[in-house]
């Protein structure tokens, strides 16, 4: 085994380095480490646009969802604190708009999925198209 500090070679049972006076750990390898071999290079252009297609596919799917919300007769669409909160704000007479903005987020939340859906579709076929 080798001394890890001055490099020198010590007999495996020795507790000290005889040159440089260090502790040796119990167990030492016997050679240096190999080097690691880098991991092979990805090829060009697939899997890099997967994660902002997604991204954008769910939040234009959120968009499209919280546009396309239910309405509600005499007083429209909930704004959107209420639809995120599914109407656990309100307070009083508005409490009977909770249903309203619970179908609301679920309106919101499957937009959300289809776009996401559609987002990760669009970045696997264009990772084909360019390997």
């Amino acid at each position: 085994m080798f001394c890890a500090y001055c490099g020198t070679q010590v007999p495996g049972s020795a507790k000290f380095c005889a040159q440089c006076g260090q502790a040796m750990p119990l167990r030492q390898p016997e050679t240096a480490p190999e080097p690691t071999t880098p991991a092979p290079a990805r090829r060009r252009g697939t899997g890099r646009g997967l994660p902002s297609l997604l991204a954008a596919g769910l939040l234009l799917g959120a968009l499209i969802g919280f546009l396309m919300r239910p309405s509600v007769a005499l007083i429209g669409q909930l704004p959107l604190m209420t639809v995120v909160t599914r109407g656990s704000m309100l307070t009083g007479i508005d409490q009977l708009l909770i249903p309203v903005a619970q179908e609301s987020f679920n309106v919101m939340l499957a937009g959300a999925a289809i776009g996401a859906a559609a987002g990760f579709g669009l970045s696997r076929v264009l990772t084909r198209r360019a390997s």
